[in-house]
């Protein structure tokens, strides 16, 4: 060794280019007994399933293709919401395409109906009312009493005629039913319990205003002024009465029912506004009239006596 310098370095052989790189790149590449290693090792571990199963990238990507416990039960929800929603829809349809079906057979079964009611109706009075009447005066009422009930006592009304509203109707005797008078269907009902016509009190009479399936006979009652002529036959005359006053009561009103002492002609039906709750209307639309004259009919001896008018005695 030199004096005052280093000691020379000993020199190495540098490895050949070749085998230098091929010495480092066989660990990497070359599986042994003891396992991968290297690059390659994490490559394998990442692409290649083993024994232990699937690691890295992979794993993320099966996690994530696999559905957790928590995604199934919401998968299967809301495939079973898709399916309560679908079954709810079809229900939904078949209600409103029964009741769009029971609307139109409800609406082909009143036509019908009524003219099925018709045609099996009797036949209507012959003889032709007066063209107009006088209403009476207030001291001949009492002459009108006693002429009707000389010639018509205890006869029922069978029709009814009234020019002004287009009503030409049979008439049916009604009684009480739970509380309440029964109304005809098509037709006009008497109170079985009010006078017949002539008679002194109060002849009661009452039709539907709107129905279904029943008719509508006084649907146009409102339509009534003081002047117009109702007619009534029974089986042997005609009384013909003028209509005195037309009012609208609340349905709770029971005062036009009551008993008179003179003859009176008494009309009604429902007016106002139909409760839902109740399944009633909430008023009634009252016709009063008085006794103007009684004839006999045609077929029971045409002009037998001819036409009385009240008053005259």
């Amino acid at each position: 060794m030199p004096a005052g310098g280093n000691a020379p370095r000993k020199a190495t052989a540098a490895p050949a280019p070749g085998r230098a790189a091929t010495a480092a790149r066989a660990p990497v590449r070359a599986p042994g007994r003891g396992g991968i290693r290297g690059e390659d090792a994490t490559r394998a571990l990442v692409r290649a399933p083993g024994r232990e199963g699937v690691r890295g990238v992979d794993v993320a990507r099966a996690d994530a293709a696999r559905p957790s416990a928590g995604g199934a039960a919401s998968a299967r929800r809301g495939r079973g919401g898709r399916g309560r929603g679908r079954s709810l829809a079809t229900a939904l349809l078949a209600a409103g395409l029964l009741s769009l079906a029971g609307g139109a057979a409800s609406l082909l079964y009143a036509p019908w109906r009524e003219q099925a009611h018709l045609a099996a109706r009797p036949a209507r009075p012959d003889n032709a009312p007066p063209p107009e009447l006088q209403a009476p005066s207030a001291d001949g009422a009492d002459s009108g009493v006693r002429l009707a009930a000389t010639k018509a006592v205890g006869e029922r009304a069978v029709w009814m005629t009234i020019p002004r509203i287009g009503v030409d109707a049979p008439v049916m005797e009604m009684g009480l039913q739970g509380g309440e008078y029964q109304v005809p269907s098509f037709d006009v009902g008497h109170h079985a319990d009010s006078a017949n016509p002539g008679q002194p009190g109060n002849s009661i009479y009452n039709g539907h205003l709107q129905t279904i399936n029943a008719g509508h006979v006084f649907a146009r009652l409102h339509e009534l002024r003081p002047g117009d002529v109702v007619y009534v036959y029974t089986a042997s005359y005609r009384f013909d009465w003028v209509v005195e006053a037309s009012h609208t009561v609340r349905n709770s009103d029971r005062g036009f029912l009551q008993p008179t002492a003179e003859p009176r002609l008494t009309l009604y039906t429902c007016a106002g506004t139909f409760n839902l709750r109740t399944r009633d209307y909430t008023h009634r639309r009252v016709v009063v009239g008085r006794l103007a004259q009684v004839a006999a009919r045609a077929q029971h001896g045409g002009t037998q006596g001819g036409p009385a008018r009240a008053g005259e005695g």
